[in-house]
């Protein structure tokens, strides 16, 4: 609430009903009233549904008061907010656990981990974390920065570390196309991590949208390599640019005249122009071509067995007067 105070103790508080000189705009100054009453901190039923969202606004409580005695305040005022079991739970607790949880704003939010929501909650929201990875499922469309966020919320609820030790947690399921982005090891906490992820949000979305098309190539190669160690011929049901070993042959053979000096072919070679017929697609080549590769890779691949042995009276080499030890 906005109220009139003196400035530097130099004039006193108009009376009731004064008139104020523009003038004399320094007359009286306006501020803030800091004081927070208990009705402004949250409630909180004790249900495990919503403890992520109690935890969340009672840490924006603390890093608002970081700085005066609110963060010690609050160990004491939060349970006055509460209701439902919770409230009576807590009013049952008269011995060494109520002052341990009342000691510090840390002790607090450890104690109501291990007291009241017990190791289930904490195991499911730890797994949950080690789980949590980049556009999982129900979160398909989230950006970097989104992901980002979320991870640091949860691991601000579970873990106490100190702000570097942090950064390392909310980077362990990183995706490895941001290592290099991200930079890890110059960043002090997780607010200036936020930060750098917000102004590098369109970076990390293209480093990951590049990965996944390499992957999808590398994936439809490795499919094209094992049918191949198996005997079988690979059948491509799309498309014949989706091959990974050959280039998409023309739709259709072009005359030789409408290529001109400097343009690039199909094959990624210089175009001669030349009277010859247009070339077509050579299919009956190209599988000879296949078949000869596979038997070659099949007998470097069977060593021995495909040598010629040698003949009975050996082979007649200069003998050596190297002796090995």
């Amino acid at each position: 609430m906005a109220k009139a105070t003196t400035r530097e103790n130099s004039e006193a508080i108009p009376a009731k009903g004064a008139v104020y000189d523009p003038l004399q705009p320094r007359r009286f100054a306006l501020t803030i009233d800091l004081k927070v009453k208990v009705e402004s901190l949250p409630t909180w039923d004790g249900s495990d549904d919503n403890a992520l969202q109690y935890f969340d606004a009672l840490n924006e409580w603390a890093r608002a008061g970081r700085n005066g005695d609110l963060i010690h305040q609050l160990p004491e005022a939060a349970p006055l907010r509460w209701t439902g079991n919770l409230k009576m739970w807590w009013s049952n607790q008269m011995g060494a656990l109520r002052v341990e949880m009342q000691r510090d704003y840390f002790a607090f939010l450890s104690g109501l981990r291990r007291n009241w929501l017990l190791g289930t909650w904490l195991e499911e929201r730890s797994i949950e974390f080690a789980a949590m990875h980049y556009r999982q499922r129900g979160h398909r469309d989230d950006d970097p920065f989104q992901y980002m966020n979320r991870r640091v919320f949860l691991a601000r609820v579970l873990y106490d570390l100190d702000p570097h030790a942090m950064v390392k947690q909310v980077l362990v399921k990183m995706p490895l196309e941001w290592s290099y982005i991200i930079g890890e090891h110059h960043i002090p906490n997780t607010d200036v991590l936020l930060k750098h992820v917000k102004d590098m949000n369109r970076t990390l979305t293209s480093a990951m949208n590049h990965a996944q098309l390499d992957s999808a190539q590398l994936n439809r190669r490795l499919e094209a390599l094992e049918a191949k160690a198996a005997g079988g011929n690979r059948v491509w049901h799309t498309k014949s640019s989706d091959n990974p070993f050959h280039p998409a042959p023309p739709a259709k053979p072009q005359p030789a005249s409408v290529h001109y000096a400097g343009e690039k072919d199909w094959w990624e070679d210089d175009v001669k122009p030349d009277k010859s017929a247009p070339r077509a697609w050579d299919e009956e080549k190209n599988v000879k071509h296949e078949v000869l590769i596979h038997l070659g890779m099949v007998c470097l691949a069977s060593g021995s067995k495909k040598m010629r042995p040698p003949p009975p009276e050996g082979y007649k080499f200069l003998e050596s007067t190297v002796i090995s030890k």
